[in-house]
């Protein structure tokens, strides 16, 4: 029954609140691409280290302030994120993996090393997120990723569905 303002004045405002409330995922506008910014519980800003999208992210809900998120940097001069949902212009997404509590990023998949260039969306994990689901935005495909254990890493074994 209580509302707080967390966030506000923020040009081209995506957002995506992490599974127990506690985190904000966003992203702002910019002529050259999107900033990927966290604020944290204690309202704490955090700027994460690659242009992306919140929309083309997910939050993982069994590890605590861990996000997937599909990021590239088109380099083209653009208005983001209005172009990208006009279709004006398109991505060659990887996949990244981020830690808000403790800083750390890592390329999770590099789908270009594999001969693919997608432009992700839509994406969400399955239950036990041994998978990674997405559309790719250019032909609007589904797409599978299984993530492989104990160390979390993705396997090349991507399938469309």
């Amino acid at each position: 029954g209580i509302t707080e303002k967390r966030l506000s004045e923020v040009r081209g405002l995506i957002s995506l609140v992490s599974p127990n409330f506690g985190d904000i995922l966003y992203s702002k506008s910019s002529t050259l691409g999107t900033t990927l910014h966290a604020v944290g519980e204690d309202y704490s800003q955090i700027v994460i280290d690659f242009t992306a999208l919140a929309e083309k992210c997910v939050w993982s809900t069994l590890k605590d302030g861990v996000v997937y998120c599909a990021s590239s940097f088109s380099g083209e001069e653009a208005t983001y994120p209005d172009d990208w949902y006009k279709g004006l212009v398109s991505f060659g997404d990887d996949i990244w993996k981020y830690d808000v509590l403790t800083g750390e990023g890592e390329l999770f998949f590099d789908f270009e090393a594999e001969g693919y260039e997608l432009d992700i969306t839509n994406m969400f994990l399955d239950e036990k997120e041994s998978h990674i689901f997405f559309t790719n935005k250019k032909d609007l495909t589904l797409w599978s990723l299984r993530i492989k254990e104990p160390n979390l890493t993705a396997t090349t074994t991507i399938s469309t569905l």
